[in-house]
């Protein structure tokens, strides 16, 4: 089979969905499954909806509508504000999509009439992370703003976490939002159904049944895709963590003489600088992030260009042609996922 290759598991990610669903509802949070990691690949898309979350989401309207051309009918929610020059497509193909300026609001109520269609809107508000997301204070004035457009109905309010910088969520913080919510609710005698209270940095103050306030929403890729929670890398129990390798070929291998080992190289101690396997392989930084990915456990990274990954292989000359395995990280896996350069192979 070529190379580059990717194969997922779609078992794996499945019964991930399934364990973090069935925990989740048991403390009345629902689950959205983020699809933007994996280019909105439609079959993993689909063993998520398998395992039990409610909906999708994307942060890029062409894997939304890469979904939906593959026969996805689920709801769908946009998670990155949309530019002005999507909002007729967003209409048509989201569901739902997530807004912090009011300008855009204002666009996007024209585009659903204009469509004939009611959109909903989930508010973004700014809760520490820095990245994007309206100012808490302003809520009211922003909710009233989607009650008052024709074609808006509002689906609820957000926070994102973690994102920009790696500060996890708090309870504090939940309590804030959950609080500034409910004087909204009462100042403008409405109900907002959804609180989606982050992604998955926030599983575990979820599963430690901490306190989260009024949240009954959280957003999950890494920690279905991968297993793992992202800021502590630690695997969540039950889960799978290897449902995504990489498998790259063999396109030099040799031994290498050397007067000193390069500057990120890390040998092993009984290993002599004149006695070094080394392979190079077809892939590089143009595929994915070098640094997210791992070898077996008798091999290193040594380095690598656009196009080549050079491996030192301990003990081992490999053959030209076989392939090297590796792990990955979430940024290695969205990068590789989303290159056209490498092959998507789903296993089960």
């Amino acid at each position: 089979m070529r190379t580059p290759r990717v194969e997922f598991d779609l078992g794996k990610i499945r019964a991930n969905s399934k364990i973090l669903c069935e925990r989740l509802r048991s403390v009345g949070i629902d689950v959205k499954g983020v699809t933007k990691g994996v280019g909105g690949d439609s079959q993993i898309a689909a063993a998520m909806l398998d395992g039990g979350v409610t909906g999708l989401a994307d942060a890029r309207l062409s894997n939304v509508l890469k979904l939906r051309t593959n026969g996805i009918n689920c709801p769908i929610a946009l998670i990155r504000s949309p530019m002005h020059d999507q909002l007729a497509e967003l209409v048509a193909s989201c569901n739902i999509s997530y807004h912090s300026d009011l300008t855009t609001l204002d666009l996007l109520g024209q585009a659903a009439r204009d469509a004939n269609r009611c959109h909903s809107v989930m508010l973004m508000v700014e809760a520490g992370d820095g990245r994007d997301g309206l100012p808490i204070e302003r809520l009211e004035h922003f909710v009233a703003a989607v009650l008052n457009t024709p074609g808006l109905t509002l689906n609820g309010v957000g926070a994102n976490f973690s994102c920009m910088q790696a500060v996890p969520p708090t309870s504090a913080a939940l309590m804030v939002l959950s609080n500034a919510i409910e004087r909204v609710e009462s100042c403008l005698r409405t109900k907002i159904a959804c609180i989606s209270g982050g992604n998955s940095t926030s599983l575990p103050l979820a599963l430690a049944h901490v306190n989260l306030g009024r949240v009954n929403e959280l957003r999950l890729g890494e920690a279905i895709l991968l297993g793992i929670e992202p800021l502590s890398g630690r695997v969540l129990p039950g889960l799978f963590d290897d449902a995504f390798v990489l498998f790259a070929e063999v396109i030099e291998s040799s031994r290498k003489t050397r007067d000193a080992p390069l500057s990120n190289e890390k040998l092993n101690t009984e290993q002599s600088l004149t006695n070094l396997n080394q392979a190079v392989l077809a892939v590089g930084t143009q595929d994915t992030d070098i640094h997210g990915l791992k070898p077996p456990t008798t091999m290193s990274v040594l380095g690598a260009s656009s196009d080549h990954l050079v491996l030192n292989t301990g003990g081992t000359q490999l053959a030209i042609e076989s392939e090297v395995p590796f792990r990955m990280n979430y940024s290695a896996m969205s990068r590789l996922m989303n290159s056209p350069e490498v092959i998507k192979h789903a296993v089960n």
